[in-house]
């Protein structure tokens, strides 16, 4: 096992390290190589791990609670431009609710953005971390 780790984090630094003592360029991309495989040796797990706890956190039961609209939003309809391609972002509306110490943004119809003023109140479906307690608004609560 420690030579699987040898080969993939010490060795290309030192093939590097020698290509750039015998004066060739190539020693740069393989020692910038060897870093690149290093950050990945270190960042997968890291993200796996939250993941995992973000998956956990967010899995508890979810209760209706009593929601304040803090703030609405319109995004209107526009269009960006990604290389060659045109991609078309429909007009959005937005409220953000606060729930206990909790604020966040949802999506909702136009219908609904029509009727909400700040301090409304609305139903809404939260959820309760497992490992960070913390109350999180997973949706609006359904009449």
């Amino acid at each position: 096992m420690f030579e699987f780790f040898h080969f993939i984090a010490i060795q290309p630094f030192q093939m590097g390290y020698d290509e750039l003592v015998r004066g060739h360029w190539i020693g740069i991309v393989i020692i910038f190589l060897g870093a690149a495989m290093n950050l990945l040796i270190i960042m997968v797990p890291v993200m796996i791990i939250a993941f995992v706890y973000e998956m956990i956190d967010t899995s508890g039961p979810q209760q209706k609670k009593r929601g304040f609209v803090t703030e609405t939003r319109y995004a209107p309809a526009h269009t960006t431009l990604v290389g060659k391609v045109t991609i078309y972002h429909p007009a959005r509306w937005y409220a953000t609710m606060a729930v206990s110490d909790n604020a966040e943004e949802l999506q909702i119809d136009q219908e609904l953005f029509d009727n909400l003023q700040p301090r409304d109140q609305l139903d809404v479906m939260v959820t309760t971390g497992k490992l960070s307690k913390k109350t999180r608004i997973v949706d609006l609560a359904t009449q």
